[in-house]
């Protein structure tokens, strides 16, 4: 049986953006099939809880909501902590960003890379025929440098872009974690996304990477990103993780 597609949509005010990406899920959804969409509402001030309840009827939406805004990767953790406390063991939990910036055509190979075997597929840009457009020199310095570092301290088969978040999870490796009593996500930023790549690395997760064509010029709206706080927060767990046992 074809593994279900978890698809996790961390939004905060992203009415455009999502008004833009739902129309194109439409589109996929043979392909896709079996898929459900789970939309976090990180605190929008703006429409974007309406605008994915307006879908609801065409899509298989499913909303949840913080009253205020927490940060991505508490978005990520409540997620999470909901699916994984589901039976959903064989399926697969996507994430990517709800901005509109990273195709949602790739969750199909993300799919059959893990049929053939791996826990994690990464959406990278570090791989012949990746793209990248419209990225502030800011932002890839930040994801440049951690994923050269992260390389370096923690090398990991298969993987080259640590700092990606667009990722396909087997659940089952996600709760392989929780039952050893390691939350696969504690911090409440970007951080997060080289937190989960250390947890799994080292409970003997397989990587894979599919080349990512990243369209941040079609972004509507700025950057939310905090880049020199996230930049300290990830050398702060490259530290930490580098000299702790897991």
């Amino acid at each position: 049986m074809t593994p279900a597609l978890r698809i996790l949509l961390p939004a905060f005010n992203e009415e455009e953006a999502l008004a833009a990406m739902f129309p194109e899920l439409e589109t996929l959804a043979e392909q896709l099939q079996p898929f459900h969409v789970v939309v976090v509402d990180d605190g929008s001030d703006d429409s974007t809880t309406q605008v994915t309840r307006a879908w609801s009827d065409r899509l298989p939406l499913e909303l949840i909501e913080h009253g205020n805004n927490r940060g991505l990767g508490a978005a990520i953790r409540t997620s999470f902590d909901h699916i994984l406390s589901n039976d959903h063991a064989e399926d697969l939990l996507v994430v990517l960003d709800a901005d509109n910036t990273q195709p949602i055509r790739h969750m199909v190979e993300m799919r059959q890379r893990t049929l053939e075997g791996f826990d994690c597929v990464v959406a990278s840009r570090f791989v012949p025929r990746a793209q990248v457009a419209g990225v502030s020199a800011g932002r890839k310095l930040l994801s440049d440098g951690a994923s050269t570092l992260s390389r370096l301290l923690f090398p990991s088969e298969g993987l080259r872009d640590y700092s990606c978040g667009y990722r396909a999870y087997r659940i089952a490796k996600l709760q392989e974690l929780k039952a050893a009593g390691i939350e696969p996500v504690t911090e409440t930023g970007f951080a997060y996304v080289f937190e989960v790549i250390v947890k799994l690395r080292a409970k003997g997760a397989r990587f894979s990477e599919i080349p990512l064509d990243l369209r941040n010029d079609l972004k509507p709206s700025a950057s939310k990103m905090r880049i020199l706080r996230n930049i300290a927060r990830t050398l702060w767990l490259m530290a930490r993780y580098r000299f702790k046992r897991i």
